[in-house]
């Protein structure tokens, strides 16, 4: 991803950035930064995965308006997907 791609995804709250506050970087947070971490999110930008950055993983589901109960359902579902992403592969 280039620089330019990286500060987009920041822009657009998809993506995390590097850890700058002396309480993170006390913590180590940002060790050996960026490998070990990442996101990923669908082609609609609405439901997006971080991993490891301050969590192991952070689910988020997004949605411009005030429809909530649409929000909320993207958010179960997709949970729900992981979940069996990560039986499917062997892990409880």
């Amino acid at each position: 991803m280039t620089e330019a791609e990286h500060d987009g995804y920041i822009e657009e709250h998809i993506c995390f950035e590097k850890p700058v506050s002396p309480l993170l970087i006390a913590s180590r947070m940002d060790s050996h930064w960026p490998h070990g971490r990442g996101m990923y999110f669908t082609t609609a930008k609405n439901f997006i995965v971080w991993a490891n950055e301050e969590d192991h993983l952070r689910i988020v589901s997004m949605e411009e308006g005030s429809d909530m109960v649409k929000t909320f359902r993207r958010w179960c579902d997709g949970i729900n997907k992981l979940e069996k992403l990560f039986k499917d592969a062997g892990y409880e």
